[in-house]
């Protein structure tokens, strides 16, 4: 079972549809998840930017540290304040 595939069924996709461009998931305000990526940007301690393969991510915070980068996957840690989508 994919975390994604169900959540593309319950919003009437055919279980693929939900993972062709990015996901994020934010685990407790501490943790961020991202799939999708095609390049990180930039990398502070407060502010980072990720481009997708459909959108630029935005995410503020404080102690803002990227502990994994692998493939198209990125985990961060910190404060996590605000995700903003740049089109």
């Amino acid at each position: 079972m994919s975390f994604y595939n169900e959540i593309s069924k319950i919003f009437g996709g055919n279980g693929g549809d939900i993972v062709q461009g990015y996901n994020i998931v934010i685990a407790d305000g501490n943790a961020l998840y991202i799939d999708g990526l095609l390049r990180i940007l930039e990398v502070g301690e407060n502010s980072m930017r990720l481009l997708t393969k459909k959108v630029i991510l935005n995410i503020e915070g404080t102690k803002l540290e990227l502990v994994q980068s692998c493939g198209d996957t990125v985990v961060i840690k910190g404060d996590i304040i605000q995700v903003k989508v740049e089109k």
